[in-house]
């Protein structure tokens, strides 16, 4: 048989046995239908301290958002592609707030049928950031002025987490900690604290 146009993937490889097989067998019966997905959507809530933001204080901040994630169609799938969008609030004492796209994938490695534990990364982000500092002017100490931040920031800070879904009728109760930390983000010194908790959807 012709090998030159076999794609060297698990699929395309499984096709050409496949038909090698049917070739030399007559009642070789082959499987080479290509794995179905399914998505799944969510909202969700939370509570940030934005660990990789600078924060002298530790203030918290509310977030809100929503998620697509994608999985394989079978009984309890253990790998999911993600794209999440959240925005995170000002606060009084904090004046940042965000709009972050996240692009990432999950790893179910306790899944059963009606909860299970997934560790978590994110690898791409595109943040849209709104932020007012008071700074010390350096070169008059003593007097103060603000620092307005405002920009949209590509990264791939590999941030990982940790989440859990619990089967409820016909979706999931969500709950995620996230950003524990980041390969390519600083931590700026306070513990992390980004807990949301969410509803998500089969579709």
């Amino acid at each position: 048989m012709d090998a030159s146009k076999t794609k060297f993937t698990l699929f395309g490889l499984k096709q050409f046995v496949n038909k090698y097989n049917a070739s030399v067998d007559d009642t070789y019966t082959a499987n080479d239908s290509k794995a179905k997905l399914k998505t799944r959507l969510s909202v969700f809530g939370g509570l940030t301290n934005n660990p990789f933001v600078n924060n002298p204080d530790n203030e918290n901040s509310l977030f809100f958002g929503t998620e697509l994630e994608i999985v394989q169609d079978n009984e309890q799938p253990k790998h999911a592609g993600f794209v999440n969008l959240r925005y995170i609030a000002e606060n009084d004492n904090l004046q940042y707030s965000a709009t972050q796209l996240a692009l990432g994938y999950r790893f179910r490695f306790i899944n059963q049928d009606n909860f299970n534990i997934y560790a978590q990364t994110k690898f791409a982000t595109l943040t849209n950031v709104n932020a007012t500092y008071i700074v010390e002017n350096p070169e008059n100490p003593g007097n103060f002025f603000e620092n307005k931040i405002s920009n949209t920031e590509f990264d791939a800070p590999l941030i990982f987490g940790l989440g859990a879904d619990f089967k409820v009728s016909n979706g999931y109760i969500s709950l995620v900690f996230d950003s524990l930390f980041a390969v390519f983000s600083d931590n700026e010194g306070n513990f992390p604290t980004d807990v949301a908790l969410g509803y998500k959807f089969e579709l």
